[in-house]
């Protein structure tokens, strides 16, 4: 009896000290308050949405709000940002990174489509 009361309680007081384990799904990075409108007068589209950074636990570190506005169809197009650090400005231009083009994908109701293509990121500076 004695040996079996030991027993648990060790088995007890192990379970009960033992870290918890808890599984984390955090991803880095987070975008909300995302709004794309098209205005008939103009033919123009305006794309807004929050970019939020985040720590391994899912805590919001800092949050950027992008914004860009364009005449459909049209390139150049600017696209701005401000963050923490402040405000930046860049243009999209058709080229080798980035085209417009017929759409071919399986969506319906998509006559172009626009991207990047060999690899093309975009950078925003200061």
């Amino acid at each position: 009896m004695k040996t079996c009361f030991v027993t648990i309680a060790i088995s007890l007081a192990s379970t009960t000290f033992a870290a918890p384990v808890t599984e984390s799904r955090a991803y880095p990075y987070s975008i909300g308050d995302l709004s794309l409108k098209h205005t008939i007068e103009g033919d123009t589209w305006d794309l807004t949405f929050h970019l939020t950074s985040r720590s391994g636990t899912g805590e919001a570190l800092e949050t950027t709000t992008c914004h860009t506005a364009w005449i459909n169809g049209k390139l150049p197009y600017e696209v701005a940002a401000e963050g923490p650090a402040g405000a930046a400005v860049t243009f999209i231009e058709s080229g080798y990174k980035y085209q417009c083009g017929p759409y071919t994908g399986p969506i319906g109701n998509v006559d172009t489509e626009c991207k990047t293509i060999n690899g093309g990121e975009f950078y925003l500076n200061q």
